[in-house]
């Protein structure tokens, strides 16, 4: 789920009772050393401006003026091909993280060597282009590394802890399995009036929030929102999804009276995340679960 959710499409065999936080760290050094030794350490033009003795590029004429009495040198600038952009300096930003954490650090030390003429600065300003696209899978794994990583110490423990949020790897999850088979719409801010609505889904004639929750009953407040969001949006039809825990549930419920013409109707249901299967088998047969769901409407 975390691999789909993110983009994250490397996948290699691994030990089971390994340290999740190192199978990831280990997974994202080795793939970029990989793309390193194949196609070298990526450039790019970047913009410098610097002093010099000599003309180079172009001159930059108000600066020039201000310092040309100090140190007699003409301030310039041109681009330069160099290694010491964005891309690489995120990268480096990351590598340096990772390696005071990780036990596995062999890949992440010739990383750094190879990044040695970079600076090290977290930027999520990147642009991606046929050029360097290639190393969007590792920028992916990067960034969730970044995001989910702690270095806050486990009591009683000296391992670090690698944390990340169910309840938005669930909506992450199955958001994307809803887009990727349906023509959905996920997480669309709309404003009406005074109210700020955001749906998880909306599909032509359904709206679907996720619940990462075990299912006994529907809470009153999670009526009341699925009631606001289907007479705001003007859909009549809302669904609350969780995840299966011991049996699949279903439910229909109509929230207001039959003659009311705001009523709206609530389908309660679960969907089975659990599967023997292997990663691109586990997504096939999560999207068929998913059609299903759609079908079944």
């Amino acid at each position: 789920m975390i691999l789909y959710s993110h983009n994250i499409n490397i996948i290699e065999n691994f030990k089971s009772q390994e340290n999740l936080f190192d199978i990831f760290i280990d997974i994202f050094s080795k793939n970029l050393l990989s793309l390193i030794n194949q196609t070298g350490l990526y450039k790019e033009y970047i913009s410098v401006k610097q002093s010099n003795n000599f003309l180079k590029g172009k001159l930059i004429l108000k600066d020039y003026i201000l310092k040309h009495s100090l140190d007699n040198k003409f301030v310039c600038e041109y681009d330069e091909f160099s290694v010491n952009h964005k891309l690489n300096q995120f990268f480096i930003y990351t590598i340096k993280k990772l390696k005071n954490l990780s036990k596995k650090r062999l890949s992440l030390i010739k990383l750094e060597n190879i990044f040695n003429e970079v600076d090290p600065i977290f930027s999520e300003n990147i642009n991606f282009n046929h050029l360097n696209k290639r190393f969007k899978e590792s920028y992916n794994l990067a960034k969730f590394l970044l995001k989910y990583l702690t270095n806050t110490r486990v009591k009683n423990s000296k391992e670090f802890s690698f944390m990340f949020d169910m309840d938005i790897l669930f909506e992450d999850f199955v958001g994307k399995i809803f887009k990727e088979v349906s023509d959905a719409k996920l997480q669309e801010v709309k404003y009406f009036e005074n109210f700020k609505l955001q749906p998880d889904i909306i599909l032509d004639d359904l709206i679907i929030d996720l619940k990462y929750k075990i299912l006994k009953e529907v809470k009153k407040e999670d009526k009341y929102q699925m009631y606001i969001y289907g007479n705001n949006f003007g859909i009549k039809k809302t669904m609350l999804l969780y995840p299966k825990h011991l049996k699949e549930l279903e439910e229909n419920l109509k929230l207001g009276k039959d003659d009311n013409p705001h009523q709206i109707l609530l389908i309660v249901k679960t969907i089975d995340l659990d599967s023997e299967l292997g990663y691109t088998e586990y997504i096939e047969e999560m999207k068929n679960r998913v059609r299903k769901i759609i079908k079944d409407l």
